[in-house]
């Protein structure tokens, strides 16, 4: 049986003082198959046509036995080939670069037949890196570069290979059969680089759009860092951290959020501020060191202490519900030029000046020396109210 299935005997050949039996089958087993044979005496006594001895003894039935397989596995004619997905793609890490091949035997890592570095091409951010090592693990069929300069974390790597000749040639990379691999163009290395440790303390944002800011009760600070904030609860800077001073009054904060990505620190106050007032705000750092309950960025870098800063006041003014008061005393009273007579009034804003809402003549009575003069046109300054 090979690999369960009945391969037929087609000649048995028997070689008497070397004292074995050989079975030709009917189809040639290869090298990865899984082989047994079993043998059935033709009867329970001793015969002519059996396995026996020149005396006659008859070799017993044996059932199915396992058969070890020395059939050679077929020539290696196959090339190592380039791995370019998965985790054996090309990848580099600072200045070691590793190229993975597939192949059913091992790379060749003699000294003397392994690739020059120039066979190599590295390119990081398009400028050229030059090859200063090759080395090759046969067994793990790697071949790692070493580069002149170490790649930075944020940067983009390719390699491109040639191949000495056309032909198996004894320096290039090459299985233990002598095989070459075929030269490759510029392919994409991933960059296993880690990024450099943040020793960078956020900075308070102190101009554009996000400066310090407040709108009632909330007093919203930006900082500027390479990473995000820390905003682990038990880390957060104390109320008392901050100086709020509302038109020179303290007020005090009564709670302190933190948003990491958006790298924010948001204060609420005792009291809301309303949109004609003053604010500023000052921070202290609890200790001249990295410590939990600071202003900090994920790596445990702390803010610096800022003295007050001023914060732009975003609160919107009261809702207008007062209406505008004809003004009757002082330089701004009622007055007549001619033909034309000026009421002033006081408010808040502005008159609506809009020709589709003004008031028509006749809602006015003007009376001179006690008789009606009719309003012919009634005309509306806004901003002059």
């Amino acid at each position: 049986l090979v690999n369960g299935i009945a391969n037929a005997v087609t000649n048995v050949t028997v070689e008497p003082q070397a004292k074995t039996v050989t079975l030709t089958l009917s189809t040639a087993v290869t090298h990865d198959q899984t082989v047994t044979v079993a043998y059935a005496d033709p009867t329970t006594g001793n015969d002519a046509n059996a396995i026996q001895d020149a005396a006659g003894n008859d070799a017993a039935s044996f059932a199915a036995t396992a058969v070890t397989n020395n059939t050679p596995a077929p020539a290696d004619a196959t090339a190592p080939q380039l791995i370019i997905t998965g985790d054996s793609r090309p990848k580099v890490t600072g200045d070691q670069l590793v190229l993975s091949f597939s192949d059913t035997g091992n790379l060749d890592a003699d000294a003397s037949h392994k690739p020059a570095n120039g066979a190599f091409t590295v390119m990081v951010n398009g400028v050229a890196n030059a090859v200063t090592n090759v080395a090759i693990e046969p067994q793990a069929k790697t071949v790692t570069l070493t580069l002149t300069t170490a790649v930075t974390s944020d940067q983009t790597v390719t390699v491109a290979y040639a191949d000495p000749t056309t032909g198996n040639d004894a320096n290039a990379i090459q299985d233990a059969a002598g095989n070459d691999t075929a030269s490759f163009a510029a392919t994409a290395v991933t960059n296993n680089t880690p990024a450099p440790a943040d020793t960078t303390a956020p900075a308070l944002i102190i101009t554009g759009d996000s400066r310090p800011k407040v709108n009632g009760n909330q007093l919203v600070l930006s900082f500027s860092d390479t990473g995000n904030l820390d905003a682990d609860a038990a880390r957060k800077p104390a109320n008392g951290a901050f100086t709020v001073l509302v038109d020179g009054v303290a007020n005090a904060v009564t709670n302190v959020t933190v948003e990491p990505q958006a790298k924010t620190v948001t204060l609420t106050l005792t009291t809301a501020v309303t949109s004609d007032q003053t604010v500023t705000v000052a921070y202290a750092d609890p200790t001249t060191g990295n410590d939990a309950n600071a202003i900090q960025d994920t790596a445990g870098n702390d803010a610096a202490s800022f003295a007050a800063t001023a914060v732009t006041n975003n609160t919107p003014a009261p809702a207008d519900t007062t209406a505008p008061a004809l003004i009757i005393t002082g330089d701004s009273r009622p007055k007549v030029t001619g033909d034309q007579l000026v009421l002033s009034f006081s408010d808040t804003g502005n008159l609506d000046a809009d020709a589709g809402h003004k008031p028509a003549g006749g809602a006015f009575t003007v009376l001179v020396n006690s008789v009606a003069n009719a309003v012919t046109n009634v005309a509306i300054n806004a901003e002059a109210k």
